[in-house]
Order: C-alpha cells, then structure tokens, then sequence
C-alpha cells in the first residue's frame, strides 16, 4: 500500500476489486457529491429559517426534513471520513453521528413546547432527517 492510499481503497483492491486509481477517483466522486449535498442542506437550511415567515418554518427543505443542515454536517463528516480513512476517525464518525440525533431530539422537544401540536403535527409529517424517497423523484 502506497501512503497516498487511504484505507477503504486499499480494502478493495486487495480484494481484487479494481485499481487503486479506479477507487480513488471513484472515491473523490463521492465525496465531491456529498461535500456539495452538504452544502446545499446547510446554506438551504439556513436561507429556509433566515428568511422564513415568524414562527414555525416547514416550508422549502424542511417541508422534506426536520435537520437539513444537521444532516449536512454529517455528510460533511462522513466525505471526510471516506479522504481520510483512519481507526480514529471510524471510531469518532458514529459517535458524533448519535450526538447530533441526540441534539436534534432535544431541540424537538423545545420545539414541541414552544409549537405544541403544530409542531407534533409536522413531526408526524416529516421526517428527521433522511427525507422520503419522493423527495428525490423527477415526478413527486
């Protein structure tokens, strides 16, 4: 293994799953997508709550999911995971992926006393944070 080589592409070449230069430009694919998905949730997100009406937003990307940008910064997470594959960063990505569904699961429960059943109502509706597949459809 060559030290420019991070761990997931070392993995499957030694597999016998293609070439190192395959994987890597596989891999920065990817990561390019989800670095630029990640943006777009977080600037959405932001844009949505910064210039929404007073009160309760549910419109835009948060009509398709309650923690746009928290995903956003788990996709962020998670690309820098794939560039930069180590036993630390394996260990810590789970871990601050449950911290921030803890957070998200505090807030709600402000946002449940401060909305009541507006907000259960939309919970209900919409999901956390992966939204449902016809948000991703050409028709929906």
């Amino acid at each position: 293994m060559t030290p420019n080589v991070h761990l997931l592409t070392y993995a499957l070449v030694s597999l016998g799953l293609g070439t190192s230069q395959t994987w890597e430009l596989i891999g920065v694919v990817i990561t390019a997508t989800m670095l630029l998905v990640a943006a777009y949730l977080i600037v959405d997100g932001w844009r949505t709550v910064y210039f929404g009406r007073r009160g309760l937003v549910t419109t835009g990307i948060y009509a398709h999911m309650r923690h746009p940008q928290y995903l956003g910064i788990i996709l962020i997470s998670g690309a820098l995971l794939l560039m930069m594959t180590t036993i630390p960063t394996l260990i810590m990505f789970p871990i601050m992926v449950y911290a921030y569904y803890r957070l998200a699961r505090k807030e709600e429960e402000g946002m449940v006393e401060k909305f009541g059943d507006e907000y259960a109502q939309y919970k209900r509706k919409v999901p956390m944070l992966l939204p449902r597949l016809s948000f991703f459809s050409m028709t929906g």
